[in-house]
């Protein structure tokens, strides 16, 4: 697990945020949030973060999230020359990321999720 403290995240207007993910529904509340963001500009609001005592949340590290999303895939793939490549895949596209103040999470080539703090005011 990796811990993000909020003051980590820059602040972002209702405005800023509904210029990045438009089409997510209404945020009534200041917070950090989880957004799905999908190919094609497709984004759903997962929910609000819930923070610590210190102002931290936490999220699985890059290797953690890898493991997750194999271990799902053993699941459904018998074939070990498959998962392989399933491996290499998700070592080239799983990580996470910080851009303009945002921390994302890429879960797939064109799949992420995105934490952004947002204050309503």
């Amino acid at each position: 697990m990796i811990k993000i403290n909020v003051n980590q995240l820059e602040v972002k207007t209702l405005d800023q945020f509904n210029e990045i993910y438009n089409g997510v529904e209404l945020i009534k509340e200041s917070g950090v949030y989880k957004i799905e963001v999908g190919c094609r500009g497709e984004n759903e609001l997962v929910g609000k973060v819930e923070l610590d005592g210190e102002g931290n949340f936490e999220i699985l590290s890059d290797q953690e999230e890898k493991k997750r999303l194999l271990e799902a895939a053993k699941l459904e793939v018998d074939d070990l020359e498959e998962l392989a490549d399933y491996y290499n895949y998700l070592d080239e596209f799983v990580g996470g990321y910080w851009f303009d103040g945002i921390y994302g999470m890429s879960l797939a080539e064109e799949f992420s999720h995105d934490y952004v703090r947002v204050e309503v005011k």
